[in-house]
């Protein structure tokens, strides 16, 4: 099993990424809140965000998209088994930076709760 994260797997388009946060379904688990919508390609796209509004220099948001990448990367076998695949926008909403634990458990219960239930689109 790879734990690889390709280009072809993160989320680009812009015309996408606009009609993912008009029309795609939400939740929070903290300290992330993640838009998914079904897409109908053989793999999931991710787009990783961490506000600028909260994060004022370029060196703390880098370091927390670094490790949301990371945990998203290791733990993405768990969602890639179903046969439905997701766009997902993963934003960071703490105003600090928490441990690399805490984002990996929380992208862990994200990645449990889209492999478990399919969304009503």
């Amino acid at each position: 099993m790879k734990f690889t994260f390709p280009k072809s797997e993160k989320l680009t388009h812009k015309k996408r990424i606009a009609y993912l946060f008009s029309q795609g379904e939400s939740m929070k688990v903290f300290p992330l809140r993640v838009l998914f919508l079904e897409n109908d390609l053989p793999e999931h796209r991710v787009l990783i965000s961490v506000p600028k509004r909260r994060h004022k220099t370029a060196v703390a948001r880098n370091r927390i998209k670094r490790l949301m990448r990371e945990a998203y990367r290791k733990n993405q076998h768990l969602i890639k088994n179903g046969t439905t695949h997701f766009d997902l926008v993963l934003i960071y909403l703490a105003s600090e930076e928490l441990s690399h634990q805490a984002i990996e458990a929380s992208i862990n219960k994200i990645i449990d709760k889209l492999a478990n239930s399919k969304p009503s689109t």
